[in-house]
C-alpha cells in the first residue's frame, strides 16, 4: 500500500508530467528564437517533475512501501529530461554570489560489493583493505565543479540512517555544515533542484 505522502507526490509527478508535455509540445510548435541559449533558466515543469521523482526515491529508501520497479521506472523517466543528471558529489563549499547561490561539488562514484573491489583494484588499492565496510568511492578527478543551487531546492539530509526534508535556506545560511557530506545531486542544465544525503555504513 502507498502512503498517503507518496500518493501525494505521485499526484505532483503527475500534474508535472502534463505541464510538462504541454510546454514541449508548444515549444515544437514555435519557430526557433535566436534569443534562445543553452544556459536558460530550466522549466519549472521539469524542476517539478524532478523533485517528484527524487523524493519517491527517498521514501523508498527510508523503507515506505513503494515499488522498486515503480521507483526505477520514474527515476528513469525524471532523468530523460533534456539536460537532466543524477551525480554524486562531495559538497565543498557553498556561497552567494551575485544574487545566486553557487554550490562547488566534487563528482564522485559509488561502487558496493564485488564491483567495490574491483575499482579499488583497478586504482591500485588492495580490494579488501580498501572496501571495509563493502562500499568504494572513486574520486578520478578532485577539480569542483561550479553550479548553481536554486532557491527553492529540494534537499534531504540524514537523520540517522533515514533522510528528512530540510528547510533550504537554513541549510544554505549553514552551509559550512554541508561541506565534505556526500550528496545525491539531481540538476537541470546548471541549476541543482534537489539533493539528497548519501548514508554511509
Amino acid at each position: 500500500m502507498l502512503t498517503k505522502r507518496t500518493t501525494t507526490i505521485l499526484t505532483v509527478l503527475l500534474a508535472a508530467s502534463v505541464v510538462l508535455n504541454g510546454i514541449l509540445l508548444y515549444r515544437l510548435q514555435q519557430p526557433a528564437s535566436d534569443t534562445e541559449t543553452a544556459g536558460a533558466t530550466p522549466d519549472a515543469a521539469s524542476q517539478m517533475l524532478l523533485r517528484a521523482a527524487q523524493a519517491i526515491v527517498v521514501d523508498s529508501n527510508n523503507g515506505d512501501e513503494v515499488s522498486t520497479a515503480a521507483v526505477t521506472r520514474l527515476k528513469e523517466a525524471a532523468l530523460s529530461l533534456p539536460e537532466a543528471r543524477e551525480q554524486l558529489a562531495f559538497v565543498k563549499s557553498i556561497n552567494n554570489t551575485n544574487g545566486e547561490t553557487v554550490i562547488k561539488l566534487d563528482m564522485v562514484e559509488w561502487f558496493s560489493g564485488d564491483e567495490a573491489k574491483q575499482a579499488a583494484q583497478e586504482d591500485g588499492l588492495n580490494g579488501e583493505d580498501a572496501t571495509p565496510n563493502g562500499y568504494y568511492i572513486r574520486n578520478a578527478d578532485e577539480t569542483p565543479v561550479t553550479l548553481t543551487l536554486a532557491q527553492d531546492a529540494q534537499i534531504y539530509v540524514l537523520d540517522d540512517v533515514k533522510s528528512k526534508l530540510a528547510d533550504t535556506q537554513s541549510f544554505i545560511a549553514a552551509a559550512d555544515d554541508a561541506v565534505d557530506r556526500l550528496f545525491h545531486v539531481w540538476s537541470l542544465g546548471e541549476q541543482v533542484a534537489a539533493m539528497n544525503e548519501q548514508y554511509r555504513p
